[in-house]
Formats: C-alpha cells, sequence, structure tokens
C-alpha cells in the first residue's frame, strides 16, 4: 500500500529500528560531510526538540509496490536488490543527520548491543 507517514521518534528508537535497517545509495546521497560545528549544532537541535530538517526515508515494499503498478522494470530490479539485501529503507535525505545518530549512538550503548548491531556499528569502522 502507499501512503506517506510522518514519524517522530527518539534517537534510540530511530537506530534501532530504521537506520540499521536503511540503504543509503551513495549515487544519490552526499557523503559524510559535516564538521564539528554542524554535529553540535545538530545535537542542540535534537535535545532542544527543534531539528529543521527530517530523516527522509522511503519503505523499499512501497517502491517494489510502486515500480509493479507502474510497471518499472528498472525499478522494480533495483529495489528487489535492495530488499534481497536485507534493508527495509532507503534514505532520500539526511546522511549526515543519520550517521551523527549512528556515531552517537555505538558511543552511547556499547554494551546493551544486539550481535546485529554490533556486527553493523564493527562494519562502520
Amino acid at each position: 500500500m502507499l501512503y506517506r507517514q510522518t514519524t517522530e521518534t527518539s534517537i534510540e528508537n530511530f537506530v534501532k529500528s530504521y537506520a540499521l535497517k536503511t540503504y543509503v545509495d551513495p549515487r544519490f546521497q552526499r557523503k559524510k560531510v559535516w564538521k564539528n560545528s554542524s554535529k553540535v549544532g545538530f545535537r542542540t537541535s535534537v535535545i532542544e526538540n527543534t531539528v529543521a530538517n527530517p530523516i527522509i526515508l522511503v519503505s523499499v515494499e512501497s517502491c517494489i509496490e510502486k515500480a509493479e503498478i507502474t510497471k518499472n522494470q528498472l525499478d522494480l530490479d533495483y529495489f528487489t536488490k535492495v530488499k534481497e539485501r536485507g534493508f527495509k529503507y532507503i534514505s532520500i535525505d539526511g546522511n549526515n543527520r543519520t550517521n551523527y545518530c549512528l556515531d552517537s549512538w555505538a558511543k552511547i550503548d556499547k554494551d546493551n548491543m544486539s550481535s546485529e548491531e554490533e556486527i553493523f556499528f564493527r562494519e562502520r569502522q
């Protein structure tokens, strides 16, 4: 089913429910470019609950459904491959914000990570 959903969540929930299952395609997401001042600014906006720019994710399942409806074989092949790699979402915007959340969470919760999370964070280094 195709629909739009906006969700407000904690960094912990974002990392565990979304970020670990999100594919970042380097062909249309810019590289990690934030300097420390940008990280501090984002952290402050999270603490003050004033985040101006959302992290935009798209459901891989919805993309597959849309490609089937429109008979777009190229998109169907692309999104099917992403799904087969185990991803549930694709990041459309927010790579630097996502990376900040992941990096912060990795520092905070090292002792309570699941084995899946440990592997994910080890591979990011």
